[in-house]
C-alpha cells in the first residue's frame, strides 16, 4: 500500500468534558456554563460537510477535532468487514477463550476480550451464534479504526485503511454492557443511491439495552436512507451511552445519533453534529415513547432542505417527536445549535411536544424560518405540560410572531387539547413572546391555554415592537389564561409593548391575563393590549396589569377588571374595554386614586 503524503499524527486521547449529571437544578444559573452557550458539540458553530458544496459555517469542537490537519489520505484504502475478518484471521477455527467467554445469559452473558472476539460475535454468518434475546458486554475498548474523519469524510491518520461496517438487519433484542469502555473510529458510508430503513447500526435495528458505553470518533454517512441512526433502529433503553466526538449524516430524509426509537433514555450525552439534507435531525433520537432524564446535547443540529420537501424540518437537541401524552422529560440540557434557516419547528429540546417536560434547559441558538420554541416548538392533538424549565437560547427567524420563548406553535387541530406553562424563564434579544402562535384552523372543541408563574428577559435594542404574552391568535374555542407573568425589558429603542400582537374575530376565545408586571426601561414605548385588531368583539380579560416606565408615573391597583393603565411621559392615560373594543381616554388622577389606585414614582 503507498502512501501519497506523509501523514503527521494529529488525534489525542480525548478527554471528556461533561462530568455526569446526576440532578440539573431548577435554579441554574445564566453563567454556570457561559463557555458552552454557542453549542459545543462537533463544531461552536456548523460546518455542513460538502456534499453539494454548501459549507457556510465554520469552527472547531471542544476536542479540537475541527482544527486543520497537517494532511488528509488522497487515496484511502476502504475494506469491507469481510476483508477485515479476512486480515485478522477471524473463523471458527481461531476463536479462541482470549477473544470471548461466556455463554449469552443473564448469569454468564458473553464477554469480549478482544476486538476478534467482539467481530466474531457480531456476525451471525461467521460465528453462527445467535445474539437473539441474548446479553454481551465488554472486558476492552474496541478500535475499529484508529483513523479520524472530518465531516466531509475525509480520513486522516492511521494507515489510511478504513474498515466500514457492514452490520446487517439483525432484530436481536441483545442487551448490551461496555462496562465503561470506548469504541473507537465507527465507520459507516453508503450510497446516495440507498433507500428505505438505514440496515448498518452498530448493533442491528433492534436492541433491548445498551449502557455503559463510549462512541469516540463517530462517522455515519447514511446516504439516501429513510431514518439514519448510528446505534440501532430501535432501542427499548439506553443508559450511560455517550457520544463524545463525530458526525451523524443522512442525505434522503432524518437523521440521529441513537436511535430512531427510544423507549427509556437515562443520563446519556452526545457531542456528535448531526446533519440532515431533507427532513430533520436530532442530538438523540426520532421518537420517544416513555421517558428520558438526565441527559445532556453538545452536538449541533444542521437541516438543510436541499430536495425542496414541502415536510416542516424539525431539528431539536434531544427528540424530533414524542410518541404519547405519557412521555416524560426531565433534567436535560441542551448546548448545541440549531439550524434550520429555511424550515419549522425547530426547538432546544423537543420539536412536536406531548406530555410532560420538567427542569429542561436550552443555551443553544435556534435559526429556524417560523414556529420555533425554546424548548417546545409544536404541538397538535395532544396535551403538553412545560414546567421549571429554562430558555437562554436566541431564537432567529424568519416568521417571528410564530416562535416563542418557551414554546413556538399550536397545531392547526385542535382536539380537545391543554398547554400548561408554568414556573419557567426565558433570556432573549429578539423579542419574542412566551408563545408564538395557534394554528389557522377552527374547531369545535376548547383547547385551553394556561401560562402561570413565568419570567421573560428582553435584552437587545432597537426592535419595531415587543410582543410578550402571545404572537398571533387565530382560531376560535381558545381559551388562553396568563397569570403572575414578569416581563424585564431592558433595551431603550422599543416604541411599541404589546400584550398580544394580532388578534382576528374571536367570537368564542378568551384571552385572560390577570397578575401582569412588565417593566420596561423605554421612556418613548407605549403598552397596548394588541398591536393589531380586527374588530370589535370583546376578547380580552384584563385584571392586575402593572406597566412600570423608567422616569415615568405608574399606578399600582386591586381592581384593573377591564382596563389597564398606559403611562407615557408622565401623562395619565387609560385605555378601557367595552363592547367595540379598546379606545384610548383620559382620566383625572382624583379619579384613579377614587377607583383604589396608589399613586408610585418609578425611578
Amino acid at each position: 500500500m503507498k502512501r501519497l503524503g506523509r501523514i503527521l499524527l494529529s488525534i489525542l486521547l480525548l478527554v471528556p468534558m461533561l462530568v455526569g449529571m446526576a440532578f440539573l437544578s431548577p435554579n441554574l444559573a445564566l453563567n454556570a456554563t457561559q463557555t458552552a452557550q454557542n453549542g459545543g458539540g462537533g463544531a461552536n458553530s456548523l460546518d455542513s460537510p460538502n456534499i453539494g458544496g454548501n459549507s457556510d459555517f465554520k469552527g472547531e469542537d471542544d476536542f479540537g477535532n475541527d482544527k486543520p490537519k497537517s494532511a488528509a489520505w488522497e487515496n484511502p484504502i476502504y475494506k469491507t468487514f469481510e476483508q477485515y475478518y479476512s486480515d485478522l484471521n477471524i473463523s471458527k477455527e481461531t476463536i479462541t477463550e482470549k477473544d470471548y467467554t461466556g455463554s449469552g445469559t443473564l448469569a454468564s452473558p458473553y464477554v469480549v476480550h478482544s476486538i476478534k472476539g467482539f467481530l466474531y460475535l457480531m456476525d451471525y454468518e461467521v460465528s453462527n451464534i445467535s445474539l437473539t434475546s441474548k446479553f454481551l458486554s465488554l472486558d476492552c475498548d474496541i478500535v475499529l479504526n484508529d483513523e479520524t474523519f472530518d465531516k466531509d469524510g475525509n480520513v486522516y491518520g492511521g494507515d489510511g485503511v478504513v474498515y466500514n461496517w457492514e452490520n446487517k438487519e439483525y432484530k436481536r433484542d441483545l442487551s448490551f454492557n461496555g462496562n465503561n469502555h470506548t469504541i473507537k473510529g465507527f465507520y459507516i458510508s453508503e450510497s446516495d443511491e440507498v433507500t428505505g430503513n438505514f440496515e448498518n447500526h452498530f448493533l442491528g435495528s433492534k436492541i433491548k439495552l445498551i449502557e455503559n458505553v463510549v462512541f469516540e470518533n463517530v462517522y455515519v454517512y447514511g446516504g439516501g436512507a429513510d431514518c439514519v441512526s448510528a446505534i440501532a433502529q430501535y432501542i427499548t433503553t439506553i443508559s450511560k451511552v455517550k457520544m463524545i466526538s463525530g458526525d451523524v449524516i443522512g442525505n434522503g430524509n432524518i437523521a440521529m445519533p441513537f436511535a430512531l426509537d427510544m423507549f427509556y433514555v437515562y443520563d446519556s450525552e452526545n457531542y456528535c453534529d448531526v446533519y440532515s439534507y431533507y427532513q430533520g435531525a436530532s442530538g438523540f433520537g426520532h421518537s420517544l415513547y416513555r421517558e428520558m432524564k438526565n441527559c445532556v446535547n453538545y452536538g449541533n443540529i444542521f437541516v438543510e432542505n436541499r430536495r425542496n420537501s414541502t415536510k416542516n424540518g424539525r431539528g431539536a437537541g434531544f427528540v424530533r417527536n414524542v410518541a404519547t401524552d405519557t412521555v416524560f422529560i426531565e433534567n436535560c440540557v441542551n448546548y448545541g445549535t440549531i439550524k434550520a434557516e429555511h424550515l419549522s419547528q425547530c426547538a432546544g429540546i423537543v420539536s412536536w411536544g406531548r406530555g410532560t417536560i420538567r427542569n429542561c434547559v436550552n443555551y443553544g441558538d435556534i435559526y429556524t424560518a417560523s414556529d420555533a420554541g425554546g424548548i417546545v416548538a409544536y404541538k397538535s392533538d395532544s396535551t403538553l405540560a412545560i414546567i421549571s424549565c429554562k430558555n437562554y437560547g436566541t431564537i432567529f427567524a424568519t416568521n417571528k410572531l410564530a416562535c416563542g420563548a418557551i414554546f413556538g406553535s399550536l397545531g392547526t387541530d385542535h382536539i380537545q387539547s391543554e398547554l400548561e406553562i408554568r414556573d419557567c424563564y426565558a433570556i432573549l434579544d429578539y423579542g419574542l413572546p412566551i408563545i408564538g402562535r395557534d394554528g389557522n384552523k377552527t374547531n369545535e372543541k376548547t383547547v385551553d391555554v394556561l401560562i402561570k408563574n413565568c419570567r421573560i428577559d428582553i435584552v437587545g435594542e432597537d426592535y419595531d415592537a415587543i410582543y410578550c404574552l402571545v404572537g398571533t391568535i387565530y382560531s376560535e374555542y381558545l381559551r388562553y389564561t396568563f397569570s403572575n407573568i414578569e416581563i424585564n425589558i431592558t433595551g431603550s429603542g422599543y416604541s411599541l409593548i404589546a400584550l398580544v400582537c394580532y388578534k382576528k374575530s374571536l367570537d368564542s376565545s378568551q384571552l385572560n391575563i390577570k397578575n401582569v408586571i412588565v417593566n420596561v426601561a423605554a421612556g418613548n414605548a407605549i403598552l397596548t393590549p394588541t398591536k393589531y385588531e380586527d374588530n370589535g368583539n370583546k376578547c380580552i380579560n384584563i385584571e392586575s396589569v402593572i406597566f412600570n416606565q423608567a422616569g415615568n408615573m405608574s399606578y399600582y391597583g386591586s381592581d384593573f377588571s377591564d382596563f389597564y393603565v398606559d403611562f407615557k411621559s408622565g401623562k395619565i392615560g387609560l385605555k378601557m374595554l367595552d363592547g367595540k373594543g379598546f379606545y384610548q381616554g383620559k382620566v383625572s388622577e382624583e379619579w384613579l386614586i377614587d377607583k383604589g389606585f396608589e399613586k408610585k414614582q418609578i425611578a
